[in-house]
């Protein structure tokens, strides 16, 4: 009789523990959605070159993660691409997995977190959104997709690795390494209905631009390394109008640029070596160094919001508060990354 009735409760516990199990699976599928409704501050990209699926971790600025949008979608903000945004949309590069690479582009809506794709090129190392049209690189080749059409509707190849672009004006400013000179770049200006070179400007002792931002007539480019492979402590300005280009001192390497109020926040970080921890504030009335902030973590990514300072480095987001004099003070820091699997990591982030 007792062992009847111990077999009993072994079988009622194993039920007990069902139940429980599918109700942690049932909280963890409320999270893992694609309701319209979240509301969220910060998209948090986790992604892997080993796995088919990709997420975006909706959170908080208080650190709550509301919500998790799963994406068939691998290695997603890929290489040394910062999300781009146009209105209500994000778009990111997808590189594929190791075994099968990928042509895509992924757009991401923040209205809805609903994402779509278009297949445009393999290897993807930079892109820009402009009007119905995407602009990728990939090797030495310039695409124009069609959105509407979903085609490539014309395409350059240039003698240069393109590292970044940026549309301007209608025209479209493609930073490149020479392939002749790995130690010096060229600025190609493209005009993006015919797709035809209008000026090369040399960019001698520049190599690799990572990020450019268009302010008034002036667009400001950041650079990675000089002649001897080593960070150079610059960031350029080239005048659209005249034509001139020109160089700003800073304490250190630049890398990503974000502007508040007349103000430029350049950042600090080599993703090769995976080292800097600071951003340097310039001053755009005279293109002086109005401040240097300095961390005790790393500069991967970051983004301003009102008087917010959000920084990522590898698994966690620092959220700051910007004072009038341009300090900054520690309001917040959480953890990120959401799998257990080692082959993830975070890409980068967006503000919503």
């Amino acid at each position: 009789m007792k062992r009847g009735m111990k077999k009993y409760h072994g079988i009622t516990l194993l039920v007990i523990l069902g139940i429980v199990s599918l109700y942690i699976i049932k909280l963890y599928n409320d999270k893992l959605t694609t309701k319209n409704n979240i509301e969220y501050s910060i998209g948090v990209i986790e992604t892997s070159a080993v796995n088919e699926n990709s997420y975006v971790n909706l959170y908080s600025f208080d650190g709550e993660l509301n919500g998790i949008i799963k994406m068939k979608v691998s290695d997603i903000n890929s290489g040394f691409l910062f999300p781009v945004r146009d209105g209500d949309n994000i778009y990111l590069n997808s590189q594929g997995t190791y075994k099968s690479g990928n042509d895509e582009v992924v757009e991401y809506n923040l209205g809805n977190n609903k994402y779509s794709t278009h297949k445009i090129s393999a290897a993807i190392i930079s892109l820009d959104k402009y009007e119905n049209y995407i602009f990728t690189t990939s090797n030495s080749s310039i695409n124009k997709y069609d959105i509407n059409s979903k085609e490539i509707v014309n395409s350059i190849t240039i003698p240069a690795f393109p590292s970044h672009i940026n549309i301007v004006n209608g025209q479209l400013y493609a930073f490149s390494q020479l392939i002749s000179d790995k130690n010096s770049s060229v600025l190609y200006i493209i005009d993006i209905d015919s797709m035809e070179i209008l000026k090369t400007m040399p960019l001698k002792d520049r190599s690799f631009q990572a990020d450019s931002l268009q302010v008034n007539d002036n667009i400001y480019f950041t650079n990675w390394f000089d002649t001897a492979d080593s960070e150079i402590n610059s960031l350029s300005k080239y005048n659209i109008q005249t034509g001139i280009l020109t160089d700003i001192k800073l304490s250190n390497g630049s890398n990503q640029l974000k502007i508040k109020d007349n103000n430029l926040f350049i950042s600090n970080f080599n993703p090769v070596q995976r080292t800097g921890n600071s951003i340097n504030i310039l001053n755009l009335e005279d293109d002086s160094i109005k401040k240097v902030l300095n961390f005790n973590h790393r500069v991967e990514d970051f983004d301003i919001y009102e008087d917010k300072l959000i920084i990522l480095d590898d698994y966690k987001i620092y959220i700051y508060q910007l004072n009038d004099y341009y300090g900054a003070d520690l309001i917040n820091e959480f953890n990120v990354k959401n799998t257990n699997n080692k082959n993830y990591r975070i890409s980068g982030f967006f503000i919503n």
